[in-house]
């Protein structure tokens, strides 16, 4: 028991006000432990269970914070206002339906005025059944007032896009708009209307309502212009003949953005936009002048297309190395000579070497493409963006590569000449690119009077960021996994800062799992706060900014993140994990997996499968692991539930937990788990994201399952973490034919959950188990 515990439950008559304090300095976890020891203190106190709401909806648990707010709705039902709004609106948005429509009714008979609750109740109530009521709530709702959630429109959108009802969109959300942009705040909802009837307009190809939104859009708002790149880029790619006057205007302003954005790179004058300094056509020619780029790839270049690069001026030399693809072409952009010990060091992926490369030498090694030759890059003009300038020709050199992807450069973009060359991964595809492209140039015209100065002289300090990327088992892979090699070949000694991203951060930072080396730095490390632009990183200290990218790790980075990991844990938990691992033996991870991938009988199949192990290994102990509390979720697992986690282990543990030897971390933060897993033996788990934290941070030996497709031998992905880890220990995996495939997810096959009869599992782990606690009588020689 705590400190803030034990003084709860003797309940001071500050308690409220201590909550409150770790919310206002952003300690979430105090104020989340404080909160749920005054619920249990003072179970019928409206304000313990609303506090509790304030952490939960903190933590990152909005479901469960809608719930606490309803708890203290129920308690004490004539609250502030704001309390329902914020119970009701959470419900909705975590698609608790019931629970929503149950708390707006009751809070219409207390404010039946209210906008908010009056629009989220028939929202909430048109999702448990579609019908005429709950449309004139919503309508009402909106009427009542239009400064509203961005959910609101979202759903109210989707609404009437699933419906047909496009005349009556543009009616409703037109009058909302027109509203909000007399009043002098506001501005959040007239944001989020524009942008619902926008996506609502570019869904349905209406292109030719969509061109007037996105300009009026864009002169109200300003700052949504990089969220709408991809519709500019549709609506004005998709004239037709009729339409033949406005298509001459926009490749108007489409050929004065370009003349623009060539001098701003060149450094010299160039007329103003004229019309084109409104931000709207301004925006409106940029999308002109990128659907005109050409799109040429490297590797399957036709022998026209060839003749057609040559002619543009690009050196034979260059489409040659490019040709053999991405590694040769990186191998081919570093310094001759290769003297760095990074060349021959395979932890060293070719985007950590042109990284040393570029910090030994204060710029960026690049092969141009007009000669032929290695050239170098002084400015970056955005993340894994730089600018070459070589004999009065410019081009973008660009490393925006698919997230496993750790080559160096990947794409060349001639605003001059129209065309683009790029091997095609995923995230380098026309449609993918082109609204990357919009963002940068949008900031250059944005910005011109800053880049000039930014462009006019060499790089006054050198910053090396991480990758970013908000998927635990990539961010280890390949995000924190440079570091390791880039310290050890002496990065340290020539980098000016670093540059991080603390709102998908998963891991302690580069200053925390490095602080040695960091402390070499004279400027330290930045973080970069949610919304907040690198651009501003980049012309505010005269950085060239290079991003760390590897496919490789090592075992010092391990050791570095368990050490982590273990200060980050407090001294009660580290204490009871401790004990759990001295009362079992071995002590075997398993894993809870829902969404995609995941065993269908797990519910069942573990208990089945702990109780057979129980009966034949009479110490054995399991860990119970899968999502964890307070860290960023990302892609795939931001689908996953925390909640539908805890219904699947909680019987378990009722099953199979009567001696104790069931630890259930589900829920417990990330330093926690890592902890418990370097505490553990071995694991028996499901290939997913989490096996980055047992098996490339614990390197834990143990038995691997998953769906058909993963568990074939020649699977890269059903095998990935048998490999990329220094010292590596390979799974014993399921057999392709012990599993089954019953339901594809998220639109992939290799996605699908699986059938699985919990005996595959134990007829692998009997003997697997038995040579493990083999191996460790023995005596050490």
């Amino acid at each position: 028991m705590t400190k803030e515990f034990e003084s709860v439950v003797a309940m001071p008559s500050n308690w409220d006000e201590r909550i409150l304090h770790h919310l206002a300095n952003n300690e979430v976890a105090a104020a989340l432990e404080l909160a749920r020891a005054a619920v249990d203190a003072r179970p019928e106190c409206e304000q313990a269970h609303g506090l509790l709401g304030d952490a939960l909806w903190k933590s990152r648990e909005p479901l469960a914070a809608a719930r606490a707010f309803a708890k203290s709705l129920e308690i004490n039902p004539t609250q502030h206002v704001w309390q329902y709004r914020k119970a009701v609106v959470l419900a909705y948005e975590q698609k608790a339906f019931h629970l929503a429509s149950s708390l707006g009714r009751q809070a219409l008979s207390y404010f039946p005025e209210d906008a908010t609750l009056t629009g989220f109740l028939g929202l909430s109530l048109y999702a448990e059944g579609p019908d005429d009521g709950a449309m004139k709530l919503i309508r009402r709702g909106l009427k009542l007032d239009p400064d509203l959630f961005g959910s609101f429109y979202v759903s109210y959108a989707f609404i009437l896009e699933g419906s047909g009802k496009i005349e009556q969109a543009r009616e409703d959300f037109g009058e909302a708009i027109a509203e909000l942009k007399r009043r002098p705040g506001g501005q959040q909802a007239l944001g989020s209307a524009y942008f619902a009837l926008a996506q609502l307009l570019h869904k349905a190809r209406h292109f030719d309502a969509l061109r007037p939104v996105l300009t009026d859009m864009l002169e109200a708002r300003p700052d949504l212009e990089t969220a709408v790149e991809h519709m500019m880029l549709d609506a004005y790619g998709q004239f037709g003949d009729e339409h033949e006057e406005e298509t001459d205007v926009a490749r108007g302003w489409s050929e004065q953005v370009r003349q623009r954005i060539l001098a701003i790179l060149a450094g010299t004058a160039a007329a103003p936009l004229g019309a084109g300094e409104a931000i709207a056509p301004r925006s409106a020619g940029l999308a002109t002048l990128l659907q005109g780029f050409r799109f040429f790839c490297p590797t399957s270049l036709s022998e026209a297309d060839r003749a057609t690069l040559l002619e543009l001026g690009i050196a034979p030399a260059f489409l040659d190395a490019a040709a053999a693809g991405p590694r040769n072409l990186a191998a081919s952009s570093l310094r001759d000579g290769g003297e760095g010990a990074w060349w021959s060091d395979p932890a060293a992926e070719p985007r950590v070497r042109d990284v040393l490369e570029s910090v030994y030498g204060r710029a960026k090694p690049v092969l141009s493409p007009f000669s032929g030759n290695v050239g170098f890059s002084t400015h970056s003009l955005a993340p894994e963006c730089f600018l070459l300038s070589e004999g009065g020709n410019v081009c973008l050199v660009i490393q925006w590569t698919d997230t496993d992807q750790a080559s160096a450069d990947h794409c060349w973009v001639f605003p001059a000449k129209g065309i683009v060359i790029a091997f095609p991964f995923q995230r380098v595809q026309p449609k993918s690119l082109f609204p990357q492209l919009f963002g940068v140039f949008s900031a250059l015209l944005a910005r011109e009077d800053e880049f000039r100065a930014y462009l006019s002289a060499p790089p006054r300090t050198i910053a090396v960021s991480e990758f970013m990327c908000p998927h635990i088992g990539h961010y280890i892979w390949n995000c924190v996994s440079g570091w390791d090699p880039f310290f050890r070949h002496g990065g340290a000694a020539l980098t000016d800062f670093y540059v991080v991203h603390d709102h998908v951060r998963m891991l302690g930072s580069v200053g925390e799992l490095y602080e040695d080396e960091v402390a070499k730095s004279p400027l330290g490390v930045k973080a970069l706060r949610p919304n907040e632009d690198p651009v501003d990183l980049i012309l505010r200290h005269g950085a060239l900014l290079l991003t760390i990218k590897n496919r490789f790790v090592s075992a010092d980075l391990a050791t570095r993140v368990v050490k982590w990991a273990y200060r980050n844990c407090s001294e009660e938990f580290l204490t009871k994990a401790r004990a759990f691992r001295a009362s079992c033996e071995p002590m075997v991870l398993i894993t809870i997996r829902l969404d995609n991938r995941c065993w269908v009988e797990q519910g069942t199949g573990w208990i089945e499968l702990i109780k057979a192990l129980k009966g034949e290994f009479p110490r054995i102990g399991f860990l119970l692991d899968g999502l964890n509390r307070g860290t960023v979720q990302g892609w795939t697992h931001a689908l996953m539930s925390l909640e539908a986690e805890e219904k699947i282990s909680d019987p378990i543990v009722d099953a199979c937990g009567d001696d104790g030897r069931i630890f259930n971390s589900i829920g417990c933060t990330i330093a926690e788990s890592l902890v418990l897993a370097d505490l553990a033996d071995c694991f028996i788990a499901p290939v997913g994201a989490g096996m980055a934290k047992y098996r490339w941070i614990a390197n834990l030996p143990g038995v691997a399952f998953s769906n058909v497709a993963f568990s074939q031998a020649q699977s890269f992905d059903g095998r990935l973490y048998d490999h990329f880890r220094e010292g590596a220990v390979a799974a014993v995996h399921v057999a392709p034919e012990d599993v089954r495939d019953v339901q594809e997810r998220l639109g992939v096959a290799s996605r699908a959950n699986f059938s699985m009869d919990w005996q595959a599992l134990h007829r692998l782990a009997v003997p697997f188990l038995a040579d493990l606690l083999a191996a460790k009588t023995v005596p050490d020689a």
